[in-house]
């Protein structure tokens, strides 16, 4: 599996959730390095934007630290109530599709 958007567009409902807030407190990682770590935990490889040096180093948390597993659950129990990125060619009948039509 692969993240495309992995942060939501830099949506407030996700990096600014309280959550994401207070794990990355915990951690002294940016609320987008604690998202990414959170997926790379789970097997899944992200493919976030980058525009700078100093923006792909605020992406990334030290080498070698992990988020705890009660952090992970934390994480895991996020409900920001919709998807983010949600094109309108991921909707209809193919097998690679997530449903017939877009949430609303």
């Amino acid at each position: 599996l692969q993240a495309h958007t992995p942060l939501g567009q830099g949506r407030d409902e996700l990096l600014g959730h309280d959550v994401v807030g207070q794990i990355a407190k915990e951690t002294t990682w940016s609320p987008a390095a604690v998202v990414l770590q959170w997926s790379l935990q789970h097997g899944v490889s992200v493919v976030p934007k980058v525009t700078s040096e100093a923006h792909w180093n605020d992406l990334l948390p030290p080498p070698g630290q992990l988020l705890t597993p009660d952090q992970m659950k934390q994480l895991d129990a996020l409900d920001c109530g919709k998807r983010f990125v949600a094109p309108p060619f991921m909707y209809g009948k193919a097998l690679y599709c997530w449903g017939l039509q877009r949430p609303s």
